[in-house]
């Protein structure tokens, strides 16, 4: 070989390998990256678009894959722009010389070089239209076309295009002018969307419909021309009107998906659990329903729905009208906190259920209870004396629910709403107290019905899913027989908070569910649960105005009671009865297993080995003298008397029966001349605490009550303050005490000599 020939074939070599080293340097240093901004997008279950938010560019630019375009479309745009595209890299050296040719040669410029590679560059970068940023151009079009295959930078040029405006790619533009997906265009519709990118602000489709009407029928002749329309297409094409609807996108459950986009603000293609169908007929229902609503001056309504076995919401609605400034619209009230009412109480009963406190018709008290300065009162303020668990959670009692928190421990029980994901809670877990479980707290609707979903679960608590594939924990926090025990309850139907216009409703859906009022007539709330559904209704004001006897069983059950007669159509249990609960006879005095001189007896469900199965103490042998006035303990009996049985009751409910002139049957007094009557029927000061410090706003100083428990015999109580004699108390009588900041010694003596002596003390804030 010629030895010239031969080092111009090694100067040649050297030259384009230092050259490639040199642009494979280039590309490491100075690398081009294809980082797209795109407009949020978020879908329902089905893929439908929900909503779509501007980008961080304030750009509207929906994500479109290379594998979502169709054909036909692709090739118009290739024909029209690059057809070359497949085989060039980067630069097309034909365009570029037939370019300058034919420039030169008109003396102007009339013809351009670029590539689909080249203007995705130039639509990313922006550069100026200059003879040195075309070559920068050129060669970031090279460095794109070594790190991206053809089908991810047609994909990125797809999504780049501009149409007027800030409209860019051509998912965008197909659906904001003409509410297609881009593989329903018609040929004639394709090839609008291939001319305006050249011309987006002279062709602008919003004013000059004409103009792009006459240029779309020029190009789609000469596509006809070269084979790529049949006549018929043809015709057909340039006979079609231009029909623009200029609509803005999809804006769907509003408050839902800006919910879900403070939690993923970065994410462009969000694929939620929501069912678009399930959403719009919920509207609907609440939309219907609202003006119920309105004319009693309530002006908000929530409503959740979420599908119970794979936890997932089916609808989200967060006011009734999202662009009404006037009600607050924008306020998304399923995630805002408020007082929960009563819709608390159900898990307390479980609990103290799960711990063997309490059977269905277990006897509870509801009578005045005074615990550390907090006196509770029921809805109605009255009370019943003896009531049965069941019954008093179906007509949702106060003292009863407060009594069972207190027993089951009321620090145990907010640590498990912690456990249960309540946030506010979570951050006021050491200022919340007894009165938590009427509704002295903050929750959510979202966190009330996420609660609520547990029951038809078998109590597997799994926090409510809003994205597909989302991945959450799971874990028992109830017993399945824990959630029978209170799904039997809540089905009730004989209840005050039952509808009146749903009385004879016999097309209800087997449900079960629970009311809730927060004080001041500011919340009302319905939760409840179906066969596949869970669904919880808040009302009221964003503004926390009051209205008129605002309550949810007069005005959030019946939505909720609708909403179940549209979504649920099987009417089928929705919990069956666990294995492992069995039934026992009871007595109806005390719901506890009978004794011997048990008369009236029922049928109630418990937990074996777990339930308290202690006998019926609702009656006590008493021994009494033959005229059956007198009393004796063993220390004092005569030689001659007689048992007889008198009611075991407690000194609350006595207390209450006196208060309220109930007749029962009392037990004889007590035998005066006992040596240990002192000490068998000491007087006990329940109320103040002995040792407890109560702290007392200053500016609005309360009163404390004095209370103690007294044997059936007293007939006066005489209470002395500091040593000082303070007041004379019929056993009737509820007395108070308006302390001032110190130390008290209280002291409390009864007609008979007994007495009891506490401590305690006061300050202000």
């Amino acid at each position: 070989m010629n030895p010239n020939y031969r080092r111009k074939i090694k100067f040649w070599g050297v030259f384009w390998g230092a050259l490639f080293l040199g642009f494979l340097l280039i590309d490491v240093l100075f690398p081009f990256k294809m980082e797209i901004t795109y407009s949020p997008v978020f879908r329902d279950r089905n893929h439908q678009i929900l909503h779509v938010y501007l980008n961080k560019e304030e750009k509207w630019r929906i994500p479109f894959e290379f594998e979502q375009i169709d054909n036909a479309f692709v090739k118009t745009l290739l024909w029209k722009e690059d057809q070359w595209f497949y085989w060039h890299y980067g630069i097309n050296p034909f365009s570029v010389v037939r370019a300058l040719f034919s420039n030169l040669f008109r003396g102007k410029r009339v013809s351009g070089a670029s590539t689909i590679t080249m203007q995705v560059v130039r639509l990313k970068t922006r550069y100026p239209r200059t003879w040195f940023y075309k070559i920068i151009e050129a060669f970031r079009a090279i460095q794109l076309e070594w790190n991206y295959s053809k089908k991810e930078i047609l994909s990125f040029y797809l999504n780049l295009l501009p149409y007027g405006g800030n409209i860019e790619g051509v998912y965008c533009a197909s659906w904001y002018y003409f509410q297609k997906l881009p593989q329903n265009l018609t040929p004639a519709e394709q090839m609008v969307l291939a001319i305006i990118p050249n011309q987006p602000n002279s062709l602008n489709i919003q004013k000059q419909d004409n103009a792009i009407f006459h240029k779309r029928n020029v190009w789609l002749k000469k596509y006809y021309h070269e084979g790529y329309l049949s006549e018929e297409e043809y015709e057909r094409s340039i006979k079609e009107p231009l029909q623009v609807f200029k609509e803005r996108f999809p804006k769907y459950a509003p408050h839902f998906c800006q919910f879900i986009q403070k939690q993923h603000s970065d994410s462009s293609q969000v694929i939620t659990t929501l069912d678009l169908k399930t959403q719009m007929l919920v509207e609907q229902i609440v939309q219907n329903y609202y003006p119920n609503l309105k004319i009693n001056e309530i002006h908000n309504v929530a409503v959740l729905v979420v599908e119970n076995q794979s936890r997932e919401v089916l609808a989200y609605v967060g006011s009734p009208d999202f662009g009404d400034t006037t009600i607050a619209g924008q306020v998304d009230a399923v995630q805002a906190v408020r007082s929960p009412g009563s819709t608390l109480k159900p898990l307390v009963y479980g609990m103290a259920f799960e711990k063997g406190f309490i059977t269905p018709k277990t006897v509870l008290l509801d009578v005045p209870m005074h615990i550390a300065g907090y006196a509770p009162q029921n809805y109605d303020e009255e009370f019943r004396g003896k009531v049965t668990a069941e019954w008093a959670l179906a007509h949702s009692l106060n003292i009863p629910a407060v009594y069972l928190m207190k027993k089951y421990g009321q620090k145990n029980f907010i640590d498990l709403l912690c456990q249960l994901e309540f946030k506010q809670i979570q951050k006021d877990r050491d200022q919340l107290g007894l009165s938590t479980i009427l509704g002295g707290c903050g929750v959510s609707l979202f966190e009330l019905v996420q609660l609520y979903a547990t029951f038809p679960n078998q109590g597997n608590f799994l926090k409510i899913k809003y994205l597909k594939n989302q991945k959450v924990d799971t874990f028992q926090v109830l017993k399945p027989e824990t959630c029978y025990f209170i799904y039997s309850i809540l089905r009730q139907l004989t209840r005050p908070d039952f509808p009146s216009n749903f009385k004879d409703t016999k097309n209800l859906p087997e449900i079960a569910w629970k009311t809730g009022t927060s004080f001041g007539w500011k919340d009302g709330w319905a939760v409840g649960f179906s066969a596949n559904y869970t669904i919880g209704v808040w009302v009221g004001n964003h503004d926390a105005r009051s209205a008129l006897q605002l309550n949810g069983s007069t005005f959030a059950t019946p939505l909720l009671f609708n909403l179940f007669l549209a979504l649920e159509k099987e009417k089928k249990a929705i919990l069956n009865m666990p294995n492992c609960l069995k039934y026992r006879k009871v007595c109806i005095e005390t719901g506890l297993p009978p004794n011997s001189f048990c008369e009236h007896v029922s049928d109630d469900f418990y937990l074996p080995l777990t339930s308290n199965n202690s006998k019926c103490d609702h009656l006590k042998k008493v021994i009494v003298n033959n005229s059956e006035n007198i009393s004796y303990c063993v220390y004092c009996k005569p030689l001659i008397y007689k048992e007889k049985y008198y009611p075991n009751l407690p000194a609350p409910l006595v207390k209450f029966y006196l208060d309220h002139q109930v007749p029962f049957v009392k037990i004889p007094v007590h035998n005066p001349a006992c040596k240990k009557l002192k000490e068998e029927q000491a007087l006990k000061i329940f109320m103040p605490k002995d040792g407890a410090e109560y702290l007392i706003d200053h500016l609005n100083p309360k009163s404390l009550s004095l209370e103690c428990e007294f044997s059936l015999d007293t007939d006066s109580l005489y209470w002395f303050i500091n040593g000082v004699f303070y007041r004379c108390q019929a056993v009737n009588e509820i007395i108070f005490f308006q302390p001032t900041p110190g130390l008290f010694d209280l002291q409390v003596i009864d007609n008979k000599g007994r007495k009891d002596q506490i401590r305690f003390s006061v300050k202000y804030y």
